[in-house]
């Protein structure tokens, strides 16, 4: 299990799953959804596993959605890479509801828009105090009704 965009660990019958892109506050990118749908996967499958820790970087949880990848697409096929990514995510919110064991996380910082959402399906959330939920496009909605 080679993973370049997360962390992926089992101690004593926890899995410890980390976002691990700090360079960009772990904004949820292809890859990084890729891996996390592989990574449960592979909890669903371990016996051995009794609960999911997921956890992000000391600034931020995850910034959400990556831009630098989204203004990237506009380049290219945007139908194609919202399609596929958004998609994926879908898939990556199924496996986290349908896994038969608690889900946790550690939230520390921001927990930008994707990653909010995510954080909402899991079990438990565990939060520091500098934690904070945001959801974009809210304040973007009111700054066009004004």
């Amino acid at each position: 299990m080679d993973f370049k965009k997360i962390k992926y660990s089992v101690d004593d019958k926890i899995a410890y799953i980390n976002l691990n892109s700090p360079q960009n506050l772990n904004a949820l990118d292809a890859p990084m959804v890729k891996e996390l749908i592989e990574v449960m996967d592979i909890c669903a499958d371990n016996r051995s596993v009794k609960v999911v820790i997921i956890s992000g970087g000391e600034r931020a949880f995850s910034s959400g959605g990556d831009i630098g990848a989204m203004r990237k697409a506009l380049d290219g096929d945007i139908l194609d890479f919202f399609g596929s990514t958004i998609r994926d995510v879908g898939t990556l919110a199924l496996k986290i509801r349908d896994l038969k064991k608690p889900v946790t996380t550690s939230i520390k910082g921001a927990a930008a828009d994707a990653c909010f959402n995510l954080a909402l399906l899991y079990d438990f959330r565990i939060t520091a105090e500098n934690t904070k939920f945001i959801q974009v496009f809210v304040n973007n909605e009111l700054e066009r009704r004004i």
